[in-house]
């Protein structure tokens, strides 16, 4: 080692005032001990024995050090970095036998495989390389780890090639001289550092950072798959309904070739479907509208069969575990009977009570008040879930009718729809009577109309809202903006019935523009009410500038009813368990899902017992708080993937649900490499891209390079430390005793 300074360290072995004054007060208590009672002889000698003893003492407890600083020479060292992420899986590399000119349609290896193939064909070179430098292989996916293999086990979820790089140049000393990264170049994580930034650190330490592709970066033949992506369906529909089911179709390097599509409910096949493709790369989305007709839980899958392989040595599939999607969606029994009340024919009853009549879960009737005789009587209302209110004058009803009308709402027995009209709410009597105070709006004897042309637009708490959300889960933000942005495109209604102010517990879920109230709902825990003050939804039946005008209009008619009747949370059993999703995606299995349980018994008096299975078999009971009358919530932590069932017991009855857990694979939603990042990984780190084979030239090079390079080291040599010195020690307080206790030494 060559000494580049010389200096002198101290370390106090109680810190440097605490011991300097222990050094003293040591020094003083000798000194006084000595010419306290001064000896007739030999003082001179006694103090000099005591005086060393004292400097002695002192120098253990401050250890000084003589420190040479300077650089030694050393092995450098070559670090390389193997891509062990799940995509290294993927089989779109030409096999040996191929080489570099083989041909599109032949058969591939794994990427894993063919970079073992690489270091093989290249073991002379690396060796070379080890017996020059010290090499050190290291794998990564989410985090770097040392490995004392070149083919480590691809099983990452998630890549992250900067976390990679700046934790090597975290843990690395001078002694490294540059990085060889090899992989796919795909980047689907950075926790902490762009990997650019990382390699440019490095580079900035003077180690050079290069980088070698492994994996087709085109699609084509030996790179081709098909995959479904984003399963989509309801949460909750009624029997005899159609769910409409969405999916995205992802496809590479399958132009001209098709791609045969298959829709199971139950595992029963209910309608194929063929794509075919014109482009190396292209997503569809496709929508599927089955029928439901048997109540529980349906599960929906898509699968997109094997893709044929055009000749014989070509492959198919790049990866087939990504050509099936799954999904469960719960049906609900129907038979909800609705009573619709009207006072004349007029477009908005007819294409209501057609919308709602075409409803299968609902049992609509219809009557217009045309005579005094066409009322219902009292013990009819009975029979009813739901009353819908049309343009009608509070004295067409009997007082009776619309006492019990009023009572049954109340009780929570009835769910109230009032519609707008001429003689609607003010203007037709009902601020006189006991329904009145039911409503969402105050109703007053002096309101009358709001004319003009009204654009029904949702309010913020509306578009969270079951009766206006697209895909009918309640709020929670689950809902996106699709299909509020369109009812722009609806035509305007045609005025609306004047109304007072909301009541206290009511929300508002649509206005105009100018602020005119048209859509509100009342639910105060016991009874629900809602009122559309508008009379012209009808318009949006025969729109031109929407054609999804007439499904828009029979769903918003059809969920106002469901949510009057509660049924778009309590189910109708004595028994039943819920979640507030049926499919949950997880980004990252060490973080679970919260799964909402929603539990209903009537007449229970204790909760329920809930149990969850995993998809393991492990199962775990689910502690229950209440949260209203027979209804009872916990959180379920689940984060296994596959399907997870709960199952409920009180007493004799039992009830069963089922949701998915599905982990989402980051590692195969990319399946070609990116040998552009690589490239740009490389020129920021100061080094060479390579194509795999080309690994040995590259290995050649660096091989070739400077072996030797020097790191920071120093020198110690402790002064007061070792046996000997200890013993020189106890050799100068043995001689003051013994000087001390002779007899020539005594004091006279």
């Amino acid at each position: 080692m060559t000494p580049l300074a010389l200096q002198l360290d101290v370390r106090p072995v109680l810190g440097l005032p605490a011991s300097a004054v222990l050094a003293v007060a040591f020094a003083a208590l000798l000194a006084w001990t000595l010419w306290r009672r001064p000896p007739a002889r030999r003082r001179r000698l006694l103090l000099a024995l005591r005086l060393a003893a004292a400097a002695a003492l002192a120098l253990l407890l401050f250890r000084p050090e003589l420190v040479w600083v300077g650089r030694r020479p050393v092995r450098g060292q070559v670090a390389i970095l193997l891509d062990a992420s799940s995509s290294m899986t993927i089989s779109d590399v030409a096999g040996p036998s191929a080489g570099r000119s083989a041909p599109s349609g032949v058969a591939g290896v794994s990427r894993a495989a063919a970079l073992r193939q690489a270091f093989l064909s290249s073991a002379d070179v690396f060796g070379l390389l080890a017996e020059r430098f010290v090499v050190r292989p290291y794998a990564f996916g989410s985090h770097l780890r040392p490995v004392g293999t070149l083919a480590p086990e691809p099983a990452d979820g998630r890549t992250d090639p900067g976390e990679a790089l700046a934790e090597l140049a975290d843990r690395s000393t001078s002694s490294l001289v540059a990085v060889v990264l090899i992989g796919d170049g795909v980047a689907n994580r950075e926790a902490c550092a762009a990997p650019a930034d990382a390699a440019a650190r490095l580079r900035a330490r003077g180690v050079r950072v290069h980088t070698v592709s492994v994996g087709s970066p085109e699609p084509s033949d030996r790179a081709a798959d098909v995959a479904v992506r984003d399963l989509r369906a309801p949460v909750r529909v009624f029997v005899g309904n159609r769910a409409e089911v969405r999916a995205r179709v992802a496809a590479i390097g399958l132009e001209g070739r098709r791609a045969d599509l298959v829709l199971k409910v139950n595992g029963r096949v209910v309608e194929p479907r063929t794509l075919t493709f014109d482009s190396p790369a292209v997503v569809r989305e496709v929508v599927f509208t089955p029928r439901l007709d048997e109540a529980g839980l349906a599960r929906i899958s898509l699968e997109a069969e094997p893709v044929p392989s055009p000749g014989r040595a070509a492959a198919g599939d790049l990866v087939a575990s990504n050509n099936l999607a799954e999904t469960i969606v719960r049906v609900d029994e129907g038979g909800l009977r609705v009573l619709y009340l009207d006072g004349s024919l007029r477009p908005e009853g007819k294409y209501l009570a057609r919308a709602l009549a075409d409803a299968p879960e609902l049992d609509l009737e219809r009557r217009l008040l045309v005579h005094a005789d066409g009322a219902p009587s009292p013990d009819d209302l009975d029979r009813f879930e739901v009353v819908l209110l049309g343009d009608l004058a509070a004295d067409a009803l009997p007082s009776v009718l619309v006492q019990r009308l009023a009572d049954r709402v109340r009780q929570g027995r009835l769910g109230l729809v009032a519609l707008g009209g001429l003689e609607a709410f003010g203007a037709g009597g009902w601020a006189r009577t006991s329904l009145a105070p039911l409503l969402p709006f105050a109703v007053r004897d002096t309101d009358a109309q709001v004319p003009g042309k009204l654009q029904f637009l949702p309010t913020p708490e509306g578009r969270r809202h079951f009766i206006l959300s697209r895909d009918g889960a309640e709020a929670q933000g689950r809902q996106g903006d699709q299909g509020f942005e369109s009812l722009g495109l609806l035509p305007p209604l045609s005025g609306a019935s004047a109304v007072g102010p909301l009541q206290p517990d009511a929300a508002l879920l649509a206005a105009a523009a100018d602020g005119t109230p048209l859509l509100a709902v009342r639910d105060n825990g016991t009874f629900r009410s809602a009122s559309l003050t508008a009379d012209s939804t009808w318009l949006w039946v025969l729109s031109s500038a929407d054609p999804e005008g007439p499904a828009r209009h029979a769903d918003l008619w059809r969920r106002l009813v469901l949510w009057a009747a509660r049924r778009d949370e309590r189910p109708g059993a004595d028994l039943a368990v819920l979640t507030d999703r049926t499919r949950y995606l997880l980004a990252d299995a060490d973080r679970p899902a919260d799964v909402e349980v929603r539990v209903y018994a009537r007449g229970a008096e204790a909760p329920p017992r809930v149990r969850a299975t995993a998809p393991d078999g492990r199962t775990e009971d689910v502690p229950l708080a209440p949260v209203g009358e027979n209804e009872w919530r916990a959180v379920l932590r689940a984060g296994a993937a596959g399907t997870w069932r709960l199952r409920a017991e009180a007493g004799s009855l039992a009830a069963d649900a089922e949701f998915l857990i599905e982990l989402q694979d980051f590692e195969l939603a990319a399946l070609l490499a990116d040998h552009e990042a690589l490239r740009a990984l490389a020129e920021a780190g100061g080094g060479t891209f390579s194509p795999l084979d080309r690994l040995g030239p590259l290995l050649r090079e660096l091989a070739a390079g400077g072996a030797e390079v020097s790191e920071p080291a120093e020198r110690r040599a402790p002064l007061a430390s070792g046996r000997i010195y200890l013993a020189l020690v106890l050799a100068l307080l043995s001689a003051d005793w013994l000087l001390r206790r002779s007899p020539s030494g005594r004091p006279s």
